[in-house]
């Protein structure tokens, strides 16, 4: 204080420093901590949508197993779910690469899910007779974009159905 009783100018300014420097370092702390929860949020998200496409991958595969083998696709959860997922198939579509012929190819190398699970886990809208190629749904769960697995996977089973199932080439 001064000897009129006002403020020490230097107090004020070093007082307002203070303030300004603690604001300043709560920004900078703030930013640095919602970007490492944004982080562990992400990758939490994308080992989600990984396994939520090996498990689509694994019930479409299974239906192209399941039509080479009896000419028709699954018309049930419980058909599905009982489908074994072997090595390789013996049906080669007529183009290459319109659906996978190992398992290697169809699960980009990834384990072999539990088919009931998978089942359990996501929607699938059947045909009553199997003419026609599920449907696959992620039940609102995170799937990856590259390629979109549920394009791709929709792909193997249109092209299985044309080929296998209508007897179209």
């Amino acid at each position: 204080m001064t000897e009129d009783g006002s403020p020490d100018p230097d107090e004020t300014s070093n007082t307002s420093r203070l303030i300004f420097l603690g604001f300043i370092i709560f920004l900078v702390l703030g930013t640095i901590g919602t970007a490492i929860f944004g982080w562990f949020v992400v990758k939490d998200v994308r080992i989600l949508a990984e396994r939520t496409d090996v498990q689509m991958r694994a019930l479409a595969w299974g239906a192209v197993v399941h039509a080479c083998e009896y000419g028709r696709f699954p018309t049930s959860d419980a058909e599905l779910s009982r489908v074994m997922l072997p090595e390789s198939i013996p049906c080669v579509p007529a183009t290459a690469g319109w659906w996978p012929v190992t398992r290697e190819e169809a699960l980009r190398g990834q384990a072999i899910p539990s088919m009931p699970a998978a089942v359990d886990l996501l929607e699938t809208a059947y045909s009553s007779d199997g003419a026609l190629a599920p449907v696959f749904e992620s039940s609102g769960l995170p799937t990856l974009n590259d390629p979109p697995t549920k394009e791709l996977i929709r792909g193997w089973l249109i092209m299985c159905q044309n080929e296998l199932v209508e007897g179209v080439s």
